[in-house]
């Protein structure tokens, strides 16, 4: 399991003006010189990821039992799986995925998100982010990708994001499941995440 992964940052600073994912390497100002797409964005301090991952190839057994539950972040983004470039995931035989109790943006819930310039990033509750495809240049391009050996794999329910849900898994590997906390009103949602963080 995955779980009770809680970020608490307030919203980034736009002192260097707006920004988001241009090349820093040429010491200008704004965004941190380290901070490439398509890992880092905007805001990057407010990011709750279950798992992060680039380079990388990892699988779930056909017997695992995977739960990745109760992230939250009050003024970011929330990834259960994230695979950046070049990652590669497959899903065995019956394993058991389940992903529930997202809350993205749980603190932005009286903000007009609409009017918040970059270097905010959008406040989106993702079960998996998948950068199918990254071109760095024409000789380098890369590809990530979720291989499932079943058609119904991954049980999802309970997402929140401020601003949406989001999913870039393939929607046939995706059951919606039953969310019996607060329902589907996003206030009530954030306020019930919020209070958890609390805690």
């Amino acid at each position: 399991q995955i779980y009770n992964l809680f970020e608490d940052s307030a919203l980034g600073s736009d002192l260097c003006g707006e920004y988001f994912d241009e090349d820093f390497k040429q010491f200008a100002g704004k965004g941190h010189f380290l901070q490439n797409a398509p890992f880092l964005m905007g805001y990057t301090g407010n990011m709750v990821h279950g798992v992060y991952s680039d380079w990388s190839r990892f699988a779930f057994n056909a017997d695992a039992d995977i739960a990745i539950h109760d992230l939250y972040s009050r003024t970011g983004l929330v990834r259960g799986i994230a695979m950046y470039t070049s990652t590669n995931l497959k899903i065995l035989g019956d394993a058991d995925v389940k992903m529930y109790s997202f809350g993205a943006g749980t603190a932005l819930q009286d903000v007009d998100t609409d009017e918040l310039a970059h270097p905010y990033a959008e406040s989106i509750a993702k079960p998996f982010h998948i950068v199918s495809e990254f071109e760095y240049d024409e000789q380098h391009v890369f590809y990530s990708q979720v291989e499932a050996e079943n058609i119904v794999v991954v049980d999802v329910s309970c997402m929140f994001g401020r601003d949406g849900v989001q999913n870039d898994l393939d929607g046939s590997l995706v059951k919606d499941g039953v969310c019996n906390n607060v329902g589907s009103n996003w206030v009530a949602m954030a306020r019930s995440f919020e209070s958890r963080s609390d805690v």
